[in-house]
């Protein structure tokens, strides 16, 4: 019996898990986006829940702390604007961009779009193209509007395009199966 024991050895320490350097910001945000993209009853549940709530916190306040966290707002407004300048979107010169209260329905339907991707920074990408967007119709709204007939056009002609396609193939496969041509309909 003393003999079989050679072969064991103490057990080693349980390894712990290294911390994961994610800041409870980020955490908050992965589940946020998670539960958007899993369950949007329950986001759109959670986030009235939060305005609310927050709502009452504000009215709760004195009016010394509402100036502070007014002011905490203009410096964070002051950042981005920063940030946004760096990035080469907004200038004094342009109005600023819009906020984030664009329509609702809008607004859901991208982020959603957004989501399902699931690619990091492609939500910033998409503030980043719309204020470049709006930079551009405040600067020439004519040529804006050319352009934008110019891509319709081309829109146009690849759909006509792809439809005529379509009736072709038709066409082929009711000639190959010996069906008359008059029967040949086709839904757009």
């Amino acid at each position: 019996m003393s003999g079989s024991r050679q072969g064991l050895r103490p057990k080693a320490p349980k390894q712990t898990e290294k911390r994961t350097t994610k800041s409870n910001a980020q955490k908050c945000r992965e589940y946020r986006e998670r539960l958007m993209a899993e369950d949007p009853v329950r986001d759109h549940e959670r986030r009235l829940k939060n305005h609310t709530n927050a709502k009452k916190w504000r009215d709760n306040l004195p009016p010394e702390k509402k100036e502070r966290l007014k002011e905490l707002a203009r410096l964070y407004q002051r950042k981005r604007r920063q940030r946004l300048k760096e990035m080469g979107i907004y200038s004094s010169s342009t109005s600023t961009p819009k906020s984030d209260k664009t329509s609702k329905s809008t607004q859901t339907r991208v982020a959603k779009k957004l989501l399902k991707k699931n690619v990091d920074g492609k939500r910033e990408q998409a503030r980043v193209r719309q204020a470049r967007r709006r930079a551009k119709i405040k600067a020439s709204p004519e040529t804006y509007q050319k352009e934008k007939e110019k891509r319709r056009k081309k829109y146009q002609e690849k759909k006509e395009k792809a439809a005529n396609s379509v009736v072709k193939i038709v066409q082929r496969n009711q000639k190959r199966k010996g069906v008359p041509k008059k029967r040949c309909i086709i839904l757009q």
